[in-house]
């Protein structure tokens, strides 16, 4: 009588003397496949149900080019495989993982994954842990996350999300993304009070700054000045000799009335910060969540 999970044989007590070793035998083939036997499955636009012998295999490998997203359905018994979607690349195109009729993922291309099942539900092995940050060199959510049925990553964009559905989430940071939307990204003060001014960085996920030049003020020292002048004055004709005799007008010093420029300078600036320093967009960021 075979077992329920990898169908190993099993043999009664004092049954197939002499011939014990058939099942044996084929038991230990189940076993060599479960920790190396490769699956090569070729795939196009239909799914597929996979034979017993193709599951028992521990690295599930799929060729061949996606016309559409397909589903690939697993036996409905736990196993554990490492899966590697060898496809064609197609940005819009995946292959979901199903085992009965609990959650499906969906894989990547070209980037083992390792999967392991319950018998109703398919599960990622070894993605980061509940509350990383993630980023994607992409401006859009990779398709293989989409198709999840409960997506392992949420993007951070400042929505709120189900705690139904991200307890472990949910406790942690409460029902609310982060917003990272063209923010940079920085670790709380933990006691250190290094970010104070405008962004109060002894609270999580709090907001602040901007790339407007900061709001300021220049003052003008101008206290006028005047312009000094020589210049010879009229006389009367009862003085046109001049005061020595000569007949030369005496010159006479005076100076122009002092007179500030005129010049003004308004307040320049909106924002309260204007610290930009060098930087490039990178894509999205994503925080894992369940």
């Amino acid at each position: 009588m075979p077992t329920p999970n990898l169908g190993l044989a099993t043999v009664g007590h004092l049954a197939l003397p002499g011939a014990w070793d058939t099942p044996t035998n084929n038991n230990w083939g189940i076993v060599d496949n479960i920790w190396g036997g490769v699956a090569s499955i070729a795939v196009s636009n239909v799914d597929i149900t996979l034979t017993s012998t193709q599951a028992q295999q521990q690295i599930l490998l799929f060729t061949g080019t996606l016309f559409n997203s397909i589903t690939i359905h697993l036996p409905s018994v736990g196993s554990h495989h490492v899966v590697i979607n060898a496809t064609d690349f197609t940005a819009d195109k995946t292959i979901i993982l199903r085992c009965g009729g609990g959650l499906a993922v969906a894989v990547p291309q070209n980037d083992p994954m390792q999967i392991v099942t319950d018998g109703s539900n398919v599960y990622y092995v070894g993605l980061e842990r509940i509350g990383s940050y993630v980023d994607f060199a992409s401006t859009d959510v990779p398709i293989w996350i989409t198709n999840c049925d409960v997506p392992p990553y949420l993007r951070c964009d400042g929505s709120t999300f189900n705690p139904v559905t991200y307890p472990i989430l949910a406790s942690q940071i409460g029902t609310t993304l982060p917003d990272a939307s063209g923010r940079a990204r920085y670790s709380l003060n933990n006691g250190s009070g290094r970010l104070i001014d405008n962004l109060n960085g002894d609270v999580l996920f709090a907001d602040g700054g901007n790339e407007h030049t900061q709001q300021h003020n220049h003052v003008l020292h101008d206290p006028g000045h005047a312009h000094g002048f020589n210049a010879v004055l009229g006389l009367t004709s009862a003085f046109a000799a001049g005061p020595n005799g000569t007949g030369a007008a005496a010159p006479s010093h005076g100076n122009t009335d002092g007179a500030a420029t005129g010049i003004s300078i308004d307040a320049y600036g909106s924002g309260n910060s204007g610290n930009m320093p060098p930087a490039y967009v990178g894509g999205i960021t994503m925080i894992r969540a369940g």
